[in-house]
């Protein structure tokens, strides 16, 4: 007779929630998009509404009491389109949804192909 032991793994999210931590992907100084790198990130344990307003800062509050990094995020950005022009950005939606239904298309006529 097999006995049946409890599981001792929970399902749903691991651990509490203590923080948050957000990287720009512009960068604030260049104005760029942010590199290919490790970037170190301070985490706070709240964000208010307006986080990314530069002059909420004081309201933050740090998890590190002296605003260390305490998270590293690694960045591999494959592409990027920044547009604030609405033709533009209904362009590149469109191209997006068209190129999705045509690679949909063409894994599915390859998958009837090879069952023939």
């Amino acid at each position: 007779k097999k006995s049946k032991k409890s599981s001792s793994v929970k399902s749903g999210p691991v651990g509490n929630l203590i923080g948050y931590g957000y990287l720009r992907l512009i960068d604030p100084v260049t104005k760029g998009i942010i590199q290919n790198q490790d970037h170190q990130v301070c985490c706070v344990y709240d964000l208010p509404t307006n986080y990314l307003n530069p002059s909420v800062e004081d309201e933050l509050r740090y998890i590190d009491k002296n605003g260390k990094p305490n998270l590293v995020i690694k960045t591999n950005l494959l592409s990027h389109v920044q547009t604030q022009n609405k033709i533009l950005l209904d362009f590149y939606s469109s191209y997006n949804k068209v190129m999705k239904l045509a690679s949909s298309s063409n894994n599915n006529n390859n998958n009837n192909d090879s069952g023939s």
